[in-house]
């Protein structure tokens, strides 16, 4: 899980005085009803439009104290795999275990948390703060160590200057000057492909002159698995067929020929892979030669 989810898991199993709310909220926030979400020192604040109500809410979780903050830097400056993971914009598992061990934790418990909203009551304003929160929290992760008072770009800064140049930031620390050290094979790489492609087409809803956004949607989760593809090391080859899949899904029912002129590629080449596709169970063929219809079979 990331954080991101940890963050909804934790508004869908709380035993808040108004379950009901944390349902409306989230509702609220995939309708496109929370903006201008900022994330800082111990607080999120974002502006809620529900209707014709329009108000600024806050959700609030009292960052640690200078001293622990202090040694969290120190921490994430002194390990290559740390700055690394910080530089690629995430949060690991290990980072998060690193800092527990600080006594730092990135996902509060409910009882942890305040608000300022509705004469500070739970409402579903608040909830739909928490879910824009756990949605930024997917964007970037390392807003969480912000919310926390972690200033990770700072160190970051820091470690860039490799101690030298400019006078940098200091941190309070009887610790030798940041620098990250280490071996670069120690850093652990973990990609893993998107879990839903089109998310962002389904949260901010049909792009203009879009009628259909499941057609386009469908588009998005075809590029997006032959990217993986070909990041995973499948080979061009399957990532083409991925591709011309997502292709003819958008067409409903295409020739090799309409196809071809869409992908920039050789007709033939096209034939060729679709009669593989056609071999494989992939996709359905009517006629045949020049005036083979395709299209693709039901996933």
């Amino acid at each position: 899980m990331t954080i991101g989810d940890d963050w909804r898991a934790l508004l869908a199993g709380t035993t808040s005085p108004d379950p009901r709310a944390a349902q409306r909220g989230q509702g609220l926030f995939r309708r496109g009803g929370v903006r201008d979400v900022t994330v800082m020192r111990g607080q999120i604040r974002a502006t809620v439009v529900d209707g014709p109500d329009e108000r600024v809410c806050t959700l609030q979780w009292p960052p640690i104290d200078p001293e622990r903050a202090s040694r969290a830097q120190a921490l994430l400056a002194g390990q290559v795999r740390f700055t690394a993971a910080l530089l690629e914009r995430t949060v690991t598992d290990d980072l998060a275990s690193a800092l527990a061990d600080l006594d730092v934790a990135v996902v509060p418990t409910f009882a942890e948390l305040s608000w300022t909203c509705c004469d500070n009551r739970w409402c579903r304003h608040v909830a739909a703060v928490h879910a824009a929160a756990a949605a930024e929290f997917d964007r970037d992760p390392r807003g969480v160590l912000t919310l926390r008072g972690i200033d990770h770009e700072r160190v970051l800064a820091r470690v860039g200057r490799g101690g030298g140049g400019a006078p940098a930031p200091t941190f309070d620390t009887d610790a030798d000057p940041l620098r990250a050290v280490g071996n670069l094979a120690e850093i652990v790489l973990r990609p893993t492909p998107p879990r839903d492609p089109a998310a962002l087409l389904e949260h901010l809803g049909p792009p203009p002159g879009v009628d259909h956004i499941e057609e386009l949607a469908q588009l998005v989760a075809g590029a997006a698995a032959a990217a993986w593809r070909l990041a995973a090391g499948d080979g061009a080859a399957a990532a083409d067929e991925e591709l011309l899949l997502a292709e003819l899904r958008g067409q409903r029912v295409a020739t090799a020929r309409s196809l071809a002129d869409a992908l920039g590629a050789d007709e033939d080449d096209i034939r060729e892979q679709l009669d593989r596709l056609y071999d494989a169970g992939a996709v359905l063929r009517t006629g045949a030669d020049g005036a083979a219809k395709y299209r693709a079979a039901a996933r």
